[in-house]
C-alpha cells in the first residue's frame, strides 16, 4: 500500500516537472512565406549542386513569398586517411566536407552567416568500383545531413523575428 502510494507520488512529481519545464517545440510556420531569390557557389560544385537543389525545393525558388532570400554557399572538401592494415594498405577513408553559409535577408537587410563541418568515413575494397560506391553513398550522406541542416538553420532565424 504505502509503495503504490509513493509511486503515484513520483509520477505525479514527474508529470508536474516535465508540463512546467518549459519545453515547446519548434513550429516552422514560416516555411511557406520564404522563397529564395538567388544562390550562388564557390568551391565543390557537385556538393553545391546538390545543396542548391535541395534548397530549392524546400525553400521555394523565385517564387513570390514575403520572405526573399539570398544564400551563398562555400563549400569544400577533403578525403584523409582513417585507417591501414598491417601490410601498409589504406582499409578507410575520412571525408570532411566543410561548408560556409552566408545568407542575406533582402526584406531586412540581415544577414546571417554560419559555418557546418560534416565528416564520414567509408571502406575501401578490394574492387574500385565498390570503394568508388562507398564514397559516393558516404558523400551523399553527408550532404543529407548538410541541406537538412541548413534549412532547419534558416527557419529557426526566421522564426526569431
Amino acid at each position: 500500500m504505502i509503495t503504490k502510494n509513493i509511486r503515484l507520488i513520483y509520477i505525479f512529481a514527474l508529470f508536474i516537472f516535465v508540463a512546467s519545464c518549459g519545453f515547446e517545440p519548434i513550429r516552422f510556420n514560416n516555411i511557406n512565406s520564404v522563397s529564395v531569390v538567388e544562390i550562388t557557389s564557390t568551391g565543390n560544385q557537385n556538393i553545391n549542386f546538390k545543396l542548391a537543389n535541395y534548397l530549392k525545393q524546400v525553400l521555394g525558388f523565385k517564387k513570390d513569398n514575403p520572405i526573399k532570400i539570398k544564400i551563398n554557399l562555400e563549400t569544400n572538401q577533403d578525403k584523409t586517411i582513417k585507417e591501414k592494415n598491417n601490410k601498409n594498405e589504406i582499409t578507410k577513408y575520412t571525408i570532411i566536407v566543410t561548408t560556409k553559409v552566408h545568407i542575406t535577408f533582402l526584406n531586412e537587410g540581415n544577414k546571417l552567416n554560419f559555418d557546418i563541418i560534416k565528416k564520414n568515413q567509408y571502406q575501401v575494397d578490394d574492387q574500385f568500383s565498390i570503394t568508388s560506391a562507398n564514397e559516393r553513398e558516404s558523400l551523399n550522406q553527408i550532404i543529407k545531413n548538410l541541406s537538412e541542416e541548413i534549412f532547419q538553420t534558416i527557419l529557426m532565424k526566421i522564426n526569431d523575428n
